[in-house]
């Protein structure tokens, strides 16, 4: 009968099992803990709501410390060498109210979301950045720094 299982073990294929359990009994929504990232693929696949890696989150920490400028967020897509960078448009953007299919985005790199005024934005061709723009952005690792420096960040 519970909304949320937790499985914090130390043991990952028994935070994995009890998951499967805890689903099976018709738990509304598990959160799992996993070392080794070897095993994410498998958490949509079971049905598992969230699996959470320490190694990941400290790894986005880690970023977000040596990475230059105004970068809110950094995390690692699971299973792939991809960054996710959430940056906040200040005046130091040089593309503010430039469609972003003429404004010269880097290569590798996508604007996934633009969080304006507290409303999600899935961009297109059109869209333009404006400043307090909140924007996520998937970049492959070759492309980070261009990206940074896209938003005025150095």
């Amino acid at each position: 009968e519970a909304d949320v299982v937790l499985c914090l073990t130390e043991d990952d294929k028994l935070n994995l099992l009890l998951a499967l359990l805890a689903k099976h009994l018709n738990a509304n929504k598990t959160i799992i803990k996993l070392e080794w990232t070897d095993y994410s693929s498998l958490t949509e696949q079971l049905g598992i709501d969230v699996a959470l890696s320490p190694r990941n989150i400290t790894t986005g920490i880690i970023l977000k410390l040596v990475r230059k400028g105004d970068i809110v967020q950094v995390s690692l897509l699971q299973g792939t060498n991809a960054e996710v960078l959430e940056f906040m448009v200040s005046e130091k953007c040089k593309y503010i109210n430039i469609p972003l299919k003429i404004a010269n985005f880097p290569k590798n790199a996508l604007i996934g979301t633009i969080v304006r005024n507290e409303k999600a934005i899935i961009p297109d061709g059109n869209t333009t950045l404006m400043i307090n723009d909140r924007v996520i952005v998937f970049v492959l690792p070759e492309s980070v720094e261009k990206v940074i420096s896209y938003f005025g960040n150095h």
